[in-house]
């Protein structure tokens, strides 16, 4: 054959391989990773997928912190700065939005490189904030990532209860102080606190206890929200970030009952007001005590006879699993008798209101003048 057309077929094979391992951008294709949606554009900081083809020649993971910038030959870049990457795929690219971003005005352009070439530019916004929550099935909608205090998932067979503080798993929260590098992940003291957070169930205002990067984790916030006393249901919970909307999800509360909560150290001897966990024993058996807390009771209640009852106003207590005789309940104070039989030592004092119990706790000992 002619030279020349070897020549040329070399050069047109050769131009085929380089155009199939050409990374491609969907249209749409990066995406806050809570919500699953380009709409709002992805927040520095924030947790961001990128969705495509040819992305990378294989599939990798990284498995150090701080987060790499390159994974399996794959490198991606917004506005000129390299993205901290979780994973990389062929198809598919997950990875923290630089923080650096802040600086860079609110819109880029975002490329994709894999072993020398590289993507046509893909216009992306970065807002400062874009606030998704994560949902079970990751799709960005229905049943949201939410947990009990003891990071055991809330579901319709686990629900929130009234007055329980729940961790709302989450990205796109904005700023943080004090802040953190691209990558690294968030520290646990001092926590990396975001501001400006509100949070409401099916329209109702809930207090927020906390909000800002979950410690440890790279790019994932964490928001730990009071719920509402007196609701119920499937709700839908929305959190807002400097007036932006997070995507609704729904979250399971229980109509049935409240969660009572005793404060830490809010067991004290009702004469001295001596604290129940200390070593010398402000608290014996037959002794008068005070509870504090909080949704303790739905409202006040007195005894009204002797002997008086362990249960008052839906309220149970109990030390050492011995049913405590009660004088007195309302929302954030109880007043009990412990029991005669009560074993002494470091136990347990349980309050229960409704079909839910709380505990905390003491030290009884055998006297408490």
């Amino acid at each position: 054959l002619n030279p020349k057309i070897w020549l040329l077929a070399a050069i047109l094979v050769s131009g085929i391989v380089v155009l199939g391992q050409t990374p491609t951008v969907n249209s749409n294709g990066v995406v806050n990773d809570a919500t699953m949606s380009a709409s709002g554009g992805i927040a520095p900081g924030s947790v961001a997928a990128l969705y495509g083809s040819n992305l990378a020649g294989s599939t990798a993971t990284a498995s150090t912190l701080p987060l790499p910038t390159t994974l399996a030959g794959t490198s991606v870049t917004i506005s000129g700065i390299l993205v901290p990457l979780f994973f990389v795929s062929p198809t598919q690219i997950n990875f923290q939005v630089p923080w650096e971003l802040a600086s860079q005005g609110t819109s880029g352009n975002l490329i994709v490189k894999r072993n020398g070439t590289q993507s046509a530019p893909f216009a992306v916004s970065f807002p400062s904030v874009a606030p998704g929550i994560f949902t079970v099935n990751g799709s960005g909608g229905g049943v949201g990532y939410i947990l009990h205090s003891d990071f055991t998932a809330v579901s319709s067979s686990s629900p929130a209860l009234g007055g329980e503080t729940v961790i709302v798993l989450c990205t796109g929260l904005g700023p943080v102080s004090p802040p953190v590098a691209s990558g690294a992940a968030a520290p646990s003291s001092p926590l990396a606190m975001a501001s400006g957070i509100s949070a409401s169930f099916s329209g109702i205002g809930a207090a927020v206890v906390l909000a800002g990067l979950a410690p440890g984790s790279v790019g994932y916030d964490r928001v730990d929200v009071v719920v509402p006393s007196n609701i119920g249901g499937t709700l839908g919970l929305q959190l807002t970030a400097s007036g932006v909307s997070s995507n609704p999800v729904s979250i399971s509360v229980s109509t049935v009952g409240t969660f009572p909560v005793p404060s830490s150290g809010g067991v004290v001897n009702g004469a001295s007001f001596a604290l129940a966990t200390a070593s010398n024993g402000p608290v014996a058996p037959g002794a008068i005590v005070s509870i504090f807390g909080a949704n303790l009771a739905a409202s006040v209640g007195k005894y009204l006879s002797t002997p008086l009852s362990t249960t008052l106003n839906g309220v149970n207590v109990s030390f050492n699993g011995v049913p405590a005789p009660l004088f007195y309940t309302s929302p954030l104070q109880l007043n009990a008798q412990v029991p005669y039989s009560v074993v002494t030592g470091t136990g347990q004092m349980n309050v229960t209101r409704g079909a839910y119990t709380l505990g905390t706790t003491v030290h009884v000992a055998s006297v408490s003048p």
